[in-house]
Formats: C-alpha cells, structure tokens, sequence
C-alpha cells in the first residue's frame, strides 16, 4: 500500500513540476523580450523540487 502512495505522489510531483515549466515558460515568452533568468529562477527551480520531493516520496515509501 505505501508504495502505490509513492509511486502516486511521485507522478502527482511531475505533472506539477511539468506545469510549472509550461505556466513559467509562457508568462516569460508573453512579455517583449523574454527574461530568461526569471525562467531558470522561478520556473526550473521550482520544478526540479516539485520533481524532487516526488521522488524522494517514491523511493522512501517503496522501501519496505
């Protein structure tokens, strides 16, 4: 049971992590010129601890 847990808040931290991507990459691509380091900062950061954290719940829950 733990590692169906694991294994859904890993999936449940990438598709939050792939969204985060897709809203921070189009609100930098709307302006004029596109601010790349608000992209790295706000939108890959963020992501890659979503990703992360997700992971993390994966292989700490599946160890049994």
């Amino acid at each position: 049971m733990a590692s169906r847990l694991g294994n859904i808040l890993y999936w449940a931290g990438c598709l939050l992590a792939a969204g985060w991507v897709v809203l921070a990459y189009f609100g930098t691509t709307t302006q004029a010129q596109p601010d790349w380091s608000f992209f790295w900062t706000a939108g890959l950061i963020p992501a890659a601890a979503f990703w992360l954290v997700g992971r993390a719940a994966r292989y700490l829950l599946a160890a049994n």
